[in-house]
């Protein structure tokens, strides 16, 4: 892993150690607002009826007696769900009016959705969304009986008007060929038989012409069927996809949300028109509302993404072979037909010495046959549109009815809390970074080591009320004072070779508890086996003195005033540990440490002992610290949880200033002492 980005990663699992307690509040409050989301949204019921949609069956025979031809394909039988003709049926069947609120919120909560499609048989679920669970189950039955209705009617309207207009053709055709009767009748009647003709060649000329002539008359009959069936072939092939769409519905949250609402709200006025006028105050705020709505759903697109999948449609293919099959039979036909029509004319000039009279019986006894030919195919297809007419053509079928739901498709309450999980744990990550990022304190060591550029040499917790403020003394063994001892071993590592004489102990403001730090780190100097002087050189507030039960003066004050000689001054507090306390009170401690005896006072005080300790006021409040610093060796900062960064800084920049190296940090009042704890060996003594 990057250097870098591992760099990344444990800056923000500090931030989210530091802040941990932040990111919990604001997943909790997402949390509780999704579930309060959820609460507040109406249940949408949804349920599904099943419905069969049959189409035309490609085949090279003519269609039985239970298949109806029809060029209406499922996906258009789909879309009629939605006219207006098929919602206002819809309506009446379920009760519940035909308002155009109400039609409109019959159109919102309908979706047909295609399942599967074999061959001839399309599967179709028709989904339906309301408020109430048996009005849902009962608009989505309404709906696939209405459509299988429908579709049957529509196919019985088709078959009696096919059976009408054949009925007209064979009344035509039989008047047709009552007429040709009639006139070969009269003409027999009228003219001598075939036979006594002179030309004994003439009866085989003239049947020789009237076969060719009927011939190529019922080859034109063939090709001006065969191009009709290829016009409708190739008009199915238009209307026909190539492929059938496969369609997964993909809601948009966001917008599906819009949409339940919108379909709530319609719901609700429809209610409300049931008590009110359209111009009541209710309506029109309910109005206003549905009309916000609609126009964040218009902004939003689409409520639905359909994933289209394209699956071979075989009615399209078997289409496309009937039309290649029809072609050729064309071809074919063309062919023949030219070939009788060149045949024609040669019979035409053989026939042409026949007399006039056998001529048109001839043609007579041609147009009789064709007419019979005719009346016979024409009373077959009525016989067959009979049959159609008198069974039922199966369509459409209804499948398993819808059953009443019986929990609520929306809102999903469950979808609700994991949404608001994830987004709360991604919120309060983001509102843990910005409130790490303007809290000016310092998180952990590393932060205090890069801010300052001085090692932080330990960190002190809470000592309790019982062993303050000389743990270090009177509870030795504390986690307390285990974490002072602590801080030696790193100040002497972090002066080297060059032990320093003088340490100050100091911070950048009050309450940061520099005086207990001081003082317990001169005595685990002194447990070193060190000689210790402790000096007290906050001649503003001194605390010294009381903790060691001591007399504020005589002490420094007097020193440097020459009133009193050094070595007197220093009090035994334990071994190897003696404290100079402040001494008397001074009216300008300013003036007083910033003269020269002040600045003269720390070198004989340091070849007294082998190291000198002094508690100095904050840096940043008063001038003391600094000129103090100016003749200290060494200085350690002390810094707490609320001590602020820039504050910080500012105490070390003056104290460099100044002269004084800075050894270091000791983060006070810690809350967890981690990494420091007792460690005690309980030891058996045998028995006297």
């Amino acid at each position: 892993m990057p250097d870098g980005v591992a760099g990344v990663g444990r800056d923000w699992l500090t931030v989210v150690r530091r802040r941990g307690w932040v990111i919990a509040e604001v997943t909790l409050v997402v949390l509780l607002a999704s579930v309060l989301a959820g609460r507040l949204q109406p249940e949408i019921f949804e349920t599904h009826s099943e419905l069969v949609l049959y189409s035309q069956k490609e085949s090279s025979q003519k269609p039985g007696a239970g298949q109806v031809q029809t060029s209406v394909s499922p996906e258009t039988r789909v879309r009629a769900i939605k006219t207006q003709e098929t919602l206002s049926a819809i309506a009446d069947e379920v009760g519940i009016g035909r308002t155009p609120q109400s039609l409109a919120n019959l159109s919102a909560g309908i979706d047909p959705r295609i399942v599967s499609s074999k061959d001839t048989e399309t599967t179709v679920w028709i989904y339906v969304q309301d408020r109430s669970p048996q009005q849902a189950a009962d608009i989505a039955n309404a709906t696939a009986k209405i459509v299988v209705s429908a579709a049957s009617e529509g196919a019985v309207a088709s078959t009696k008007a096919a059976l009408e207009q054949t009925k007209k053709l064979v009344a035509a055709t039989e008047d047709k060929l009552t007429t040709s009767e009639n006139a070969l009748k009269d003409l027999k009647e009228a003219g001598p038989p075939l036979a006594s003709s002179d030309d004994a060649g003439a009866g085989t000329r003239i049947g020789n012409y009237a076969g060719v002539e009927s011939s190529l008359a019922n080859t034109r009959v063939e090709i001006a069927a065969t191009q009709d069936e290829l016009r409708r072939v190739k008009q199915d092939l238009l209307t026909e996809p190539q492929h059938r769409e496969q369609k997964t519905s993909v809601r948009n949250p966001f917008g599906e949300n819009l949409r339940q609402q919108v379909m709530s709200l319609e719901v609700e006025r429809t209610t409300l028109l049931r008590e009110f006028t359209e111009n009541s105050e209710e309506v029109q705020v309910l109005d206003r509302r549905l009309d916000g709505l609609k126009r964040a759903l218009n902004a939003e697109q689409a409520r639905v993404t359909d994933q289209i999948e394209e699956q071979p449609n075989n009615l399209y293919e078997g289409l496309r072979t009937q039309r290649a099959t029809l072609e050729a039979q064309l071809a074919a036909s063309k062919g023949r037909e030219r070939a009788l029509t060149q045949l024609l004319a040669r019979r035409q000039q053989e026939a042409r010495s026949v007399p006039t009279d056998q001529t048109a019986m001839a043609r007579m006894l041609r147009e009789q046959r064709v007419q019979e030919q005719l009346y016979l195919m024409l009373l077959q297809r009525q016989y067959d549109l009979d049959i159609e007419g008198r069974t039922q053509p199966r369509v459409a079928t209804q499948g398993p009815e819808a059953t009443v739901p019986t929990t609520a498709a929306r809102p999903n309450r469950k979808l609700y809390l994991a949404i608001g999980f994830v987004f709360g744990i991604l919120l309060g990550l983001i509102a843990a970074g910005l409130v790490d990022q303007l809290d000016d304190t310092f998180g952990d060591d590393g932060e205090a080591e890069r801010h300052l550029g001085v090692p932080v040499l330990g960190r002190v917790p809470i000592a309790p009320g019982d062993d303050l403020p000389l743990p270090q003394i009177k509870s030795p063994t504390s986690p307390c004072a285990e974490a002072i001892r602590g801080v030696v071993p790193a100040m002497q590592a972090a002066w080297g070779d060059k032990p320093p004489r003088v340490i100050m102990v100091t911070g950048p403001a009050r309450e940061d508890g520099r005086s207990t730090v001081a003082a317990n780190l001169a005595a685990a100097f002194a447990e070193t086996g060190r000689a210790v002087v402790l000096a007290d050189a906050d001649l503003r507030s001194p605390v010294l003195h009381e903790y060691f039960g001591l007399e504020r003066g005589p002490g420094l004050v007097d020193v440097i005033a020459g009133d009193q000689p050094l070595e007197g001054l220093l009090h035994t507090v334990a071994p190897n540990l003696r404290v100079l306390t402040s001494g008397s009170e001074s009216a300008n401690p300013g003036a007083l440490l910033v003269s020269q005896k002040a600045q003269a006072i720390w070198k004989p005080l340091s070849e007294l002992a082998d190291l000198v300790v002094v508690d100095t006021p904050p840096v940043l409040l008063v001038p003391d610290a600094r000129m103090i610093a100016v003749s200290a060796d060494a200085a350690v900062m002390v810094l707490t949880r609320s001590t602020k960064r820039h504050a910080a800084h500012d105490a070390v920049t003056l104290l460099g200033r100044a002269g004084t190296e800075v050894l270091g940090v000791v983060r006070n009042r810690e809350q967890s002492a981690r990494h420091i704890g007792s460690y005690r060996r309980e030891l058996e003594l045998p028995p006297a």
